[in-house]
């Protein structure tokens, strides 16, 4: 054993900056070899700030062995600490061995900073009820997460083999505790959207799952230290929105001039629905790398291509990928493939500097067709996600349409809005850029239904955004089937359905014609003709009155002739699509130029051999 360090002194506490703007520490060093180097290593939410030796005279007395009592001092205006901000910190140690898996840690202290006053958050009822118990929520994950990160680090640090069962049953222990984090996490994004809260702290959520995800399967694989890398992230993420609630928690409070944060208008600020600039987002450059890294694999097969200029703009895009494969906000499968293409791409740009184009365009295609691969995956998740997302969405916007209420129509439709914004915000972050701009269209007819949550038609139009959506991010074929999956619902006879309980039986033939509602919607965005669509509108119109307990019938029976004229002309726009496939035809141009002339010398030998015959 190289040492052992103690470090004392507020180990869990809440400071202020304006009261307290230095934290004394006091240390033990025991070392029987004597430590070379002494630091003081200081974090801000998970980011490194600071790391900064002992002073000379402190470190001649740990060259030699012994216990070595220490006194430093931590400033807080050092390290530009903050309200709400996280400092976390140790002491690290190298023994005069300088063997780098010799290396002393002591454990993770911290402290937090929390401002004077905390009464915004006691707030009871309407709004401050939801962002309190959100707020103690946040409270608890944030612990949990640095419980977890407290003691991976300890892990990655533990003076043990880690091979022996003691510590892999405790670095199991912590792999599924952090992927049980990450699934709370995701109920906390959930209950942020149902609650209507800001679209940023959705948003920071969001991002915090792939997080804790890859942070749990590292620390499996018994990747401590990266693992400790991404829980910082999480952890500052989390930190994050506990400022963006507490805002917005101060903004609703009750005085002269200002409403209640429960009359405030959420979309009123601009984040909630306005997009960043898809360049701006880890998706957006993704999709810009990948293009970049295709450019720079076709100038590799082009010998004309200054050699110099070509190995420094690869260096530049093997350095971008490695930056944003190291900030691990991008889906699982996504982020794989990112990192695999960052090493492909620095192995390019090793080539290049040895002066070896030849051999550096097999890297370097291999990291233009994983990139390619990553934006392709990318986009299918988005997708997915998004479709996932708006089948409930829509069902909330047909419902709000049949509300009596008008205040309870607005704060529906309200709801529906910011779930669409979220999602949006979401995908624009990591997902689709198509899905990002549906969503957001969607978000935008849903808001102004709820502005004029009486006007004729405003909810049905809010309802026709999200449908399109949903149409246009689907399959075709999979959709189409989906609407003739939800119209043929109906064709059971009332008869033959279950027989419900007493009073019942409205409720079991309106949840019928909701699935037929939501499939005539769909089908009236999907059918081409024009007296099909109309159809199909006037099937989900009549279906939406029927399923509210108006003046249409609610028995799904009265509906099967319309719906089965409706599923008739999907089948048919089905089996026209099906036959509707071309045929690619041989071009030799599309083929590697490396194979060109093999190729033509072989038909050459095929036409003189068919000549002879």
């Amino acid at each position: 054993m190289n040492g052992h360090i103690e470090l004392f002194g507020k180990r869990r506490g809440i400071v202020h900056p304006d009261l307290l703007e230095e934290i004394p520490l006091t240390a033990l060093a025991t070392t029987g070899t004597g430590f070379r180097v002494l630091s003081l290593e200081v974090s801000v939410n998970g980011e490194a700030r600071l790391s900064r030796p002992l002073e000379p005279a402190a470190l001649a007395a740990l060259a030699s062995p012994g216990q070595h009592p220490l006194s430093l001092a931590l400033y807080l205006d050092e390290v530009g600490a903050q309200e709400f901000d996280l400092v976390t910190y140790h002491l690290r140690a190298e023994p005069v061995s300088a063997q780098p898996a010799a290396i002393v840690v002591s454990a993770l202290q911290f402290v937090q900073i929390r401002p004077p006053r905390e009464d915004a958050i006691r707030q009871k009822g309407g709004m401050g009820a939801k962002s309190e118990e959100l707020a103690t929520l946040l409270g608890d994950l944030k612990a949990a997460q640095l419980e977890l990160l407290q003691q991976n680090f300890l892990l990655a640090h533990a003076p043990l083999d880690h091979a022996l069962p003691v510590w892999r049953e405790e670095n199991t222990r912590v792999a599924a505790d952090q992927k049980t984090l990450a699934d709370k996490t995701a109920e906390a994004r959930t209950y942020a959207i149902t609650a209507a809260l800001p679209v940023l702290v959705v948003d920071n959520l969001g991002q915090c799952v792939p997080l804790m995800t890859s942070a749990a399967t590292q620390i499996s694989a018994a990747s401590n230290e990266p693992a400790a890398k991404a829980q910082g992230q999480a952890l500052g993420l989390i930190i994050a929105t506990e400022k963006v609630l507490h805002k917005f928690i101060n903004e609703g409070e009750s005085t002269p001039s200002e409403p209640k944060a429960a009359n405030r208008d959420p979309f009123k600020d601009e984040q909630l629905y306005q997009l960043p600039p898809r360049a701006a987002t880890s998706a957006g450059q993704l999709e810009q790398l990948a293009q970049a890294q295709s450019e720079v694999d076709k100038k590799l097969s082009d010998p004309t291509s200054p050699p110099k200029a070509l190995a420094a703009e690869q260096a530049a895009l093997a350095e971008k990928l490695a930056a944003l494969a190291g900030e691990k906000k991008l889906e699982p499968a996504v982020q794989a493939k990112l990192e695999q293409a960052a090493r492909d791409a620095a192995d390019a740009v090793r080539q290049l500097e040895q002066n070896d184009p030849v051999a550096a365009r097999s890297p370097a295609t291999a990291a233009a067709q994983g990139l390619r691969e990553a934006t392709a995956t990318q986009e299918a998740i988005g997708r997915a996600a998004a479709l996932a997302a708006l089948e409930p969405i829509r069902r909330e916007l047909n419902a709000a349409g049949r509300l009596d209420d008008s205040a309870q129509r607005k704060a529906a439709l309200t709801t529906a809005a910011v779930k669409l914004a979220a999602e949006a915000q979401q995908q624009q972050q990591t997902g689709s850029a198509e899905a990002a701009r549906q969503l957001a269209t969607a978000a935008e007819k849903a808001h102004k239904a709820a502005q004029k949550p009486d006007s004729t038609g405003a909810p049905e139009a809010a309802a026709t955004a999200a449908t399109q959506a949903q149409a246009a991010l689907a399959a075709r074929p999979q959709v189409l089937a989906r609407a003739t999956r939800q119209l043929a619902s109906g064709r059971t006879p009332s008869s033959e359905r279950p027989s419900p309980g007493p009073g019942d039986r409205p409720a079991a033939g309106a949840k019928v014609l909701v699935e037929m509602e939501l499939g005539a919607q769909l089908a009236a965005q999907l059918l081409t003709d024009p007296a099909g669509r109309a159809l199909a509108s006037q099937l989900a119109t009549e279906l939406g009155h029927g399923a509210g307990g108006g003046t249409g019938e609610r028995e799904p029976d009265a509906f099967r002739g319309k719906a089965d004229q409706v599923i008739a002309l999907l089948e048919a726009a089905r089996a026209l699509g099906q036959r509707d496939e071309q045929v690619r035809r041989f071009n030799p141009d599309d083929l590697d130029p490396a194979y060109r002339d093999a190729i033509d010398a072989y038909f050459e030998k095929l036409s003189r051999g068919s000549d002879r015959r």
